[in-house]
């Protein structure tokens, strides 16, 4: 609607001033608590120490050897390409296993991550196709297709607003409780896509983005809970929080294509509504084997 109005690049000036509000607000209003640092951080400073004193002194030692015989300079210069080879092997395997150490180590964390990138995919297998469902299938008079798929994430979002809130604080009343809002949520998202596939009714198909929002929001809530359940308390945590957003993101460059696959090749072969019943359907089994996964999760109620 808005972009209709005001036009697309009005749009982005409005996010991006939106960004710079609340990235301003967490800036000023945020206070982070100090970090003096552990034993085992002040014992790395001094193996950092020490590491620049012995290339202090490799350094020295190779001044000095440039007054001896070529021979001598090319030895020390073979053996700095060595040890900066040497070197350069170690900070990449260092950074890989920034990365990968709490899905390697941490079996929670692991299928945390597993279950939330399937749910996504679930999510981008239609949400990228919807402008183009609602024009096919169930087209309003006098309505733009973008402006249809607008009033039908209304209630999809104002859904997900009530039950993100509630489920979190029932989940926490409850003793910490997560599996079961998981559960009931992804069965409930497995249903509505299933219904999705028959649907051609506009109307109808609000109520489902009341629910599908509903569903939606109480998943979203209680998985994010779910990861900082599973990682324990440590100064890495928002380096692994960083690698679960992974989980968030890779989806859109997977699921979409496929999904894009899958609706091109039926809607020619069968028809145009059956295609669009084709990812419905493909959503289904990612969001049934992100709820059905779960259960791999054992340091979670």
């Amino acid at each position: 609607v808005l972009v209709s109005r005001i036009g697309l690049q009005t749009c982005f000036y409005l996010l991006s001033g939106l960004y710079l509000a609340t990235t301003m607000v967490t800036i000023c209003c945020v206070v982070e608590g100090t970090d003096k640092g552990t034993g085992k951080d002040k014992q790395d400073d001094s193996n950092d120490s020490n590491d620049c004193e012995h290339i202090a002194r490799g350094t020295a030692t190779s001044t000095v050897g440039t007054v001896g015989t070529v021979g001598t300079i090319n030895a020390t210069n073979t053996t700095n390409a060595t040890n900066t080879t040497n070197a350069t092997n170690e900070v990449s395997n260092s950074l890989l296993a920034t990365f990968t150490d709490a899905l390697i180590h941490n079996h929670d964390f692991r299928w945390v991550f597993i279950t939330r990138l399937l749910y996504n995919m679930g999510i981008y297998s239609v949400q990228e196709f919807l402008q183009y469902y609602v024009k096919d299938v169930i087209p309003l008079k006098g309505w733009s297709a973008t402006t249809e798929v607008s009033l039908l994430f209304v209630p999809l979002l104002l859904g997900a607003l009530v039950s993100a809130y509630y489920s979190g604080k029932l989940s926490d009343k409850w003793g910490g409780r997560r599996k079961i809002f998981i559960y009931s949520s992804g069965v409930a998202q497995v249903l509505i896509c299933l219904v999705f596939m028959f649907n051609t009714s506009a109307g109808f198909a609000g109520g489902l983005a009341l629910m599908f929002g509903l569903a939606s929001g109480a998943y979203a809530a209680v998985d994010f809970a779910m990861v900082l359940d599973v990682l324990p308390s440590s100064e890495n945590t928002a380096r692994d929080l960083g690698v679960w957003h992974v989980s968030l993101v890779l989806p859109q460059l997977l699921s979409t294509p496929l999904s894009g696959y899958v609706l091109d090749v039926v809607r020619t072969n069968v028809s145009v509504r059956a295609g669009y019943s084709g990812i419905f359907l493909l959503s289904a089994v990612w969001f049934g084997l992100s709820t059905v996964l779960v259960v791999n999760i054992k340091g979670v109620k």
